[in-house]
């Protein structure tokens, strides 16, 4: 312990140190607001319900999650370990902690437990080969249920839509989850049939192969619906209303779309947003509007001395401001954000 610590102060801590002489808030900000306030407090609203990493550990081991339970108890049980170092105990240890760990704070966001996932692969790679007929066949059997499952959804999945005009992108959707839910289900009777007869490679490579096909089919299937999410499809009327120009000022007014933004290129001047800028814009609050009529003053003055700005936001906002008589023209909109210029 003494060595491998002294080792890992020695890489790790130079970092943090040249930041902190530069930045003399940042460690209290990084050790105390990031870990432990964030979470003990509830200020960055990323709480969850108490079984949500549970539900994404269980989501995250298709198609082994009919083994997951059996390969994490095996571990505890550590049959044949006599060695001083128990690995089976120390992958029990590497997921349950995290997960219980995670589970416990106010702030849940699904990737704190992505580093669960390698010691889940290794304790279920490990009970596939020693594992009893009868466990494999209930994971085979999970997974076809998982398919039909999937097949019961599409029928369903019209009311997925939350904005108006997105009930035509699930409706693409539906050939897609109906071909992932096929695959699952008909992995699955294969895999049980393999999984019977005692052919264990078999089992493993079909259940792979269904795993990924299906897992793949859903995300490609997907991706016009991503793309509506993240807004991509307003880029070009922004760039066009000159949102490219660094002489053009962007504002992100109520809303903060971090896809869009990233796509853009380009930072964008908060208006009636924080959350998680907060520390930033704290040591830099000309980064930032506070309230809307203060940007709305100077999205006027920008107006009346022909300097082209334009601003990201949502639509209920856009037509509040049409409704005060800010001078505006709507360049682009979708169900989810209104895009306007001030010229």
């Amino acid at each position: 312990l003494v060595k491998g610590l002294t080792l890992f102060f020695v890489s790790a801590a130079q970092w943090f140190v040249l930041v902190g002489m530069r930045n003399p808030v940042k460690p209290h900000f990084f050790f105390i607001h990031e870990h432990f306030e964030r979470f003990l407090l509830k200020e960055h609203h990323r709480e969850a319900a108490w079984w949500v990493f549970f539900a994404l550990l269980a989501a995250g081991s298709v198609p082994w999650l009919g083994v997951l339970v059996q390969s994490l108890v095996a571990g505890a049980r550590g049959n044949g370990e006599t060695t001083r170092f128990r690995p089976r105990l120390m992958l029990l240890v590497w997921v349950a902690f995290i997960v219980l760990f995670f589970t416990k704070s106010n702030s849940k966001l699904p990737g704190y437990i992505l580093p669960v996932f390698p010691g889940v692969a290794l304790r279920v790679a490990h009970y596939l080969d020693v594992g009893t007929r009868r466990g494999r066949m209930v994971k085979a059997g999970l997974t076809a249920l998982l398919g039909v499952a999937l097949l019961a959804t599409v029928p369903f999945m019209l009311k997925l839509a939350k904005h108006p005009g997105e009930d035509v992108l699930y409706a693409a959707y539906q050939p897609w989850v109906l071909a992932a839910g096929l695959v699952l289900l008909i992995g699955g009777c294969l895999a049980m049939l393999y999984a019977r007869q005692m052919l264990r490679d078999l089992f493993v490579v079909v259940l792979a192969v269904a795993g990924f096909a299906g897992t793949e089919l859903m995300l490609v299937g997907f991706e016009p619906i991503g793309k509506v999410r993240a807004g991509v499809d307003l880029l070009p009327a922004l760039k066009a209303a000159g949102a490219a120009d660094p002489a053009v000022k962007v504002y992100s007014v109520g809303i903060y779309e971090q896809s869009l933004t990233f796509y853009l290129g380009r930072p964008v001047i908060l208006v009636d947003y924080r959350d998680e800028f907060d520390f930033g814009l704290q040591q830099q609050p000309e980064l930032a509007i506070p309230t809307i009529p203060a940007f709305v003053a100077q999205w006027r003055a920008a107006a009346a001395a022909g300097r082209h700005d334009v601003a990201i936001t949502r639509p209920e906002i856009a037509a509040d401001l049409q409704r005060q008589g800010v001078p505006l023209r709507i360049v682009a909109a979708d169900a989810r954000r209104t895009v306007i210029a001030n010229f």
